[in-house]
Parts: C-alpha cells; sequence; structure tokens
C-alpha cells in the first residue's frame, strides 16, 4: 500500500476506523508482516500518518523527539556529542515518554509531549542546538540501538502509529493469533 492509499483511506468520511484497520491489516498481511504496516518514505508521510492515527483513535508518536530529548540531557549534562562510549550510557540511563498532546498543544502543532525522566520537556527540545544534537546522536549506532528498543516497547502493545527515521510511519495494532 503506497503513503497516498493511506491518505485515502483514512480520510473517507464514510469508511469506519474498523473498515481502515481491516484494509491496513490485510495490507499487513500481504506483507508477511504480522504486528504492523508500514508506509514508504514520501513526501507528507508525518501528515498520513497522524491523520491515520487520529481516525483510529490511536496514539502519534514522532520518534525524532526521543532523540531531541536525549540530546537535551546530554546537553545539560555537558556530555560531549562525539562521546559515543558515554551518550550510548546516557541513553541507557534515561526513561523518554511521548503522550498525546494537550489540545491547546495540538492547535500549536506540537505533534507529543514529551518527557525526559518524568519531566515535560516538550518545549525545550525544540531548539536549533537541540535539533544538531539530536542529528548527531542519531548516527551512534549503541545510542539508536536502545532508542529503537524504546520505540518497539512503545509500539508492542499496539494502538500506536509511530513515525521517524529509525520507522518508516508504523502502525502498531494488536491482530488476532
Amino acid at each position: 500500500m503506497r503513503a497516498s492509499d493511506y491518505y485515502k483511506l483514512a480520510s473517507q468520511k464514510t469508511m469506519t476506523c474498523c473498515e481502515l484497520k481491516s484494509r491496513i491489516t490485510q495490507s499487513a498481511h500481504a506483507q508477511n508482516s504480522p504486528s504492523r504496516s508500514t508506509v514508504p518514505p514520501v513526501s507528507g508521510k508525518s501528515s498520513v500518518a497522524r491523520l491515520v492515527a487520529r481516525t483510529l483513535g490511536y496514539l502519534y508518536l514522532d520518534s525524532g523527539a526521543m532523540y531531541r530529548a536525549l540530546a537535551l540531557k546530554g546537553l545539560q549534562r555537558g556530555v560531549p556529542v562525539d562521546d559515543e562510549t558515554q551518550l550510548a550510557k546516557l541513553a541507557n540511563e534515561t526513561h523518554i515518554e511521548l503522550r498525546s498532546p494537550t489540545p491547546e498543544q495540538e492547535k500549536a502543532g506540537i505533534k507529543n509531549r514529551v518527557f525526559l525522566d518524568g519531566t515535560e520537556v516538550t518545549e525545550e527540545i525544540r531548539t536549533p542546538e537541540v535539533a544538531q544534537a539530536a542529528s548527531r546522536l542519531a548516527t551512534i549506532a549503541p545510542v539508536r540501538a536502545v532508542l529503537v528498543a524504546e520505540q518497539q516497547r512503545a509500539g508492542a502493545g499496539g494502538g500506536v502509529v509511530m513515525e521517524g527515521r529509525d520507522n518508516w510511519p508504523l502502525l502498531f495494532f494488536l491482530m488476532p493469533s
């Protein structure tokens, strides 16, 4: 299924969430993927992912926010962005949680509320300095391994559409055995 197909399905006013889920499930089975459906990296994938999440009533997660949160913590602690060992250790010691935005935050264009070790850092992660550090962190294999594992944990229970550099938009849902 192409990204435009997901967008068309999600935007059809007459299609129920159950029907959309059924269509996506069929696509996942066709791709030999029992627990996820992927949308190829194309223009508009974030919009499609958000629309699908909203249509299905699923949580939308921008996994890039996880890298920005870890980058913020590293900057706050003075960890050099080229110290892969310290950054991997920091990733292992860090708890990052993404939640749905409040209605006010959503109107402002915020995709997720971001909590770093229990403290909300939604606004703090949106600086150029943090974005630059996050881009560097994303190139470090041990850091990516930790954050990808966290992303998989977040999607394990189903009901999540996740979008970001480690995973094209992914739709996690519980599939019958």
